[in-house]
């Protein structure tokens, strides 16, 4: 024993070889340990081996079973197999139009709602999981420089691209948190986050390093319930689901076990990030895209009037502010490129900097994040970022949720829209514009606010701002 952990093997290998009846999933009631994971994903591995999927292939998988997708991601490390996780609920024509955006002949599992005419993909096979682990011998090397995965993002366009990374933006990303999140062998992290998202593979790479425990959440059992049946550490957050948390005055984290939640995926309420640190936990706000493999600034938040910082900048990342306050950014951590018929595209100037399209400030050593450019609505004249709009909307106590967008106006440039979900789902709108018109300059206050249409508005982990914009163009 006592070998030696590098970038070049298999973690979780190494994980079954050292400690093998370490636990390190739970699913309700039940517990894997490593060594069964490492028997799992040698399984699924020779299975794709068998059905003919080689090295560079690009393996879609489209399942929300956390389990599964965990066992392919690993399987495809250790194989060379490029793992393309993709939202299985996203438009069927979309999910056939990225597989040609990335020439991907293989997918898994089988939809049931690709019909005959789609005849050019392969399907793999899954096999069943065997029940008794065998332990393995010696490590497994992998390649950490070739592109492990195809993550697909939207960004604020709509238009589907593929962010390439290898094993060692992941390896840098975890190692560059380590300080911060103070994650170890004893403790555990709840999957939260859709591992389709870069933010949901970013837990599990941050476990198999740490030798932590993951938490396969079931989502129709609620936070709450999870909290309350397994001993959680660690949780990472988006801004409705700590408010759903925080909804029942009971909690209390330190009773609950949890120490540390992670809070991202957009504007954030500050009377929210206060209220759960009376309750025991520390809260860390993080500033991360899925082009610099998750996080690039994360830290106990700093509240400034309604803003909250988004940490500071960790270790084996960059970020510089232009002077129109453009946030870019380099390190380790930047992925390879935007994946595309074959060929990756350059996403860095000529300096090697990314241009996120975010807007940010300085203070104190912490970042703020006041937007982003193409989100800019223009009316009367004014610049007005509607993250900032959002931002003061959830700190009214009826607010759960908001997005802001512009609607074309011939007469005023574009007109600010917002949908906001409520605590009660009932809104006075006359109301609210009252509120905001103590907080923030009235030409920013809303033309309209409406509550959010009766539809899945989210993408991932948070609002599809795409979505919302369409949505007002057909309704103002």
């Amino acid at each position: 024993m006592g070998r030696k952990k590098t970038v070049r093997t298999c973690p979780l290998r190494h994980l079954a070889l050292e400690h093998s009846g370490h636990i390190i999933i739970q699913q309700g009631t039940q517990s894997y340990s490593a060594v069964l994971l490492d028997t799992w994903v040698t399984q699924y591995q020779e299975a794709m081996v068998a059905q003919g999927v080689v090295s560079g292939d690009r393996l879609v998988v489209l399942t929300l079973d956390s389990l599964d997708t965990i066992i392919l991601m690993l399987a495809c490390l250790r194989s060379g197999v490029i793992f393309c996780p993709v939202d299985p609920r996203s438009l069927v024509l979309r999910i056939h139009n990225y597989c040609l955006l990335i020439k991907a002949k293989w997918l898994c599992p089988v939809l049931d709602v690709f019909d005959d005419s789609y005849t050019d993909y392969h399907y793999l096979q899954l096999p069943i999981r065997k029940l008794v682990p065998v332990m393995p011998v010696e490590p497994v090397i992998i390649d950490p420089e070739i592109i492990m995965d195809l993550i697909a993002t939207s960004g604020t366009t709509g238009a589907p691209k593929a962010v390439a990374h290898n094993f060692l933006n992941h390896y840098y990303s975890v190692v560059g948190a380590e300080e911060v999140l103070t994650l170890g062998f004893q403790d555990a992290w709840l999957l939260s986050l859709p591992l389709f998202h870069v933010s949901g593979l970013a837990i599990v790479f941050r476990c198999l390093l740490a030798e932590a425990k993951m938490i396969i959440y079931d989502k129709s059992k609620g936070l709450l319930s999870h909290l309350l049946q397994a001993t959680v550490t660690h949780l990472s957050l988006v801004h409705t689901q700590l408010y759903r948390l925080l909804e029942r005055d009971t909690v209390n984290f330190r009773e609950l076990g949890v120490r540390n939640i992670l809070l991202g995926g957009g504007v954030v309420s500050g009377d929210l990030v206060k209220k759960a640190q009376q309750k025991g936990v520390r809260v860390m706000t993080t500033y991360g895209l899925t082009e610099m493999s998750s996080q690039v600034c994360t830290g106990i938040p700093q509240f400034v009037g309604a803003s909250v910082s988004s940490g500071s900048i960790l270790k084996y990342r960059e970020l510089m502010l232009n002077n129109n306050d453009d946030i870019m950014v380099k390190g380790k951590t930047l992925a390879l490129g935007y994946y595309r018929n074959g060929y990756l595209q350059k996403i860095t100037d000529d300096q090697g900097w990314y241009h996120t399209g975010d807007k940010g400030q300085w203070y104190e050593g912490k970042i703020f994040i006041k937007g982003r450019s193409d989100n800019m609505i223009v009316f009367k004249g004014e610049n007005i970022h509607p993250e900032e709009i959002e931002q003061v909307l959830l700190e009214l106590p009826e607010i759960v949720q908001a997005v802001v967008v512009g609607v074309d106006s011939v007469e005023l440039g574009q007109i600010p829209i917002a949908y906001v979900q409520s605590r009660n789902g009932t809104l006075d709108e006359l109301v609210i514009k009252q509120q905001l018109a103590s907080r923030i300059a009235h030409f920013k206050i809303p033309y309209s606010i409406v509550l959010f249409p009766n539809i899945d508005t989210f993408s991932g982990i948070k609002p599809s701002r795409q979505l919302f914009q369409r949505f007002a163009e057909k309704s103002f």
